[in-house]
């Protein structure tokens, strides 16, 4: 192993252990602060359940602009998304954008 890839390696440990920290500390308060949604008129704000922190926002014409932002929510990062649907599901998009999972 070169010394690139040995300092590569511990910067990569270094940061795995802070990561690890950081969801230990924070995972518990995210999830007392929003484990549900918000409505605040057409925008609903999910916190840590199904919809791993996902914004919804109806617009005038019916249709929902939605996406996910890239946080740490059920042991796992979630990668961020963006759709347009009918119906605020991924699977009537009219538009979308990383929705891969």
């Amino acid at each position: 192993m070169t010394t690139l890839q040995a300092v590569k390696k511990a910067i990569q440990e270094k940061v795995s252990r802070i990561t690890l920290k950081l969801r230990i500390l924070l995972e518990p308060l995210l999830h007392k602060i929003i484990g549900g949604h918000i409505s605040i008129g057409r925008l609903t704000i999910y916190g840590r359940n199904a919809m791993h922190f996902a914004i919804n926002y109806r617009r005038k014409d019916g249709n929902y602009v939605c996406f996910r932002l890239p946080l740490f929510c059920f042991g796992k990062w979630w990668s961020v998304y963006f759709y347009i649907s009918p119906d605020a599901t991924p699977t009537r998009a009219t538009y979308t954008l990383g929705c891969s999972d």
